[in-house]
């Protein structure tokens, strides 16, 4: 299909699909990862599109729980786990002449839910 699947991002909003991976007490649900795994692989057999638009925006959430400030982390988790904001890509960037990544710089930006 060549469109942005609204509804059924939407409907991943509705029933908190958002949040899966982000702590209870930023208002997520922190599933197991084995069902995190499961909700993947239903997800990409309907359409992996969709998978992916969940898939970017949870990467960002995990990064953010793990390697995020305290400050980040109760600024930007709850937002992200209730879907009022959506990360829509990421990106890693590294001098082409390194042989691994020893530096990264993040910038990332969190717009409104569209």
């Amino acid at each position: 299909r060549n469109e942005y699947p609204a509804a059924l991002v939407d409907r991943m909003k509705e029933i908190g699909l958002s949040g899966i991976n982000v702590p209870q007490e930023s208002g997520g649900t922190e599933l197991p990862a084995s069902l995190y795994a499961e909700i993947f692989e239903e997800l990409a057999r309907g359409w992996m599109s969709v998978a992916g638009v969940l898939g970017t925006h949870l990467v960002i959430c995990d990064i953010i729980k793990h390697h995020g400030t305290p400050e980040q982390k109760q600024r930007i988790l709850p937002t992200l786990a209730s879907a009022a904001k959506r990360v829509a890509s990421c990106s890693i960037a590294r001098d082409a002449s390194a042989s691994r990544t020893t530096r990264t710089t993040w910038r990332t930006l969190i717009g409104p839910q569209r």
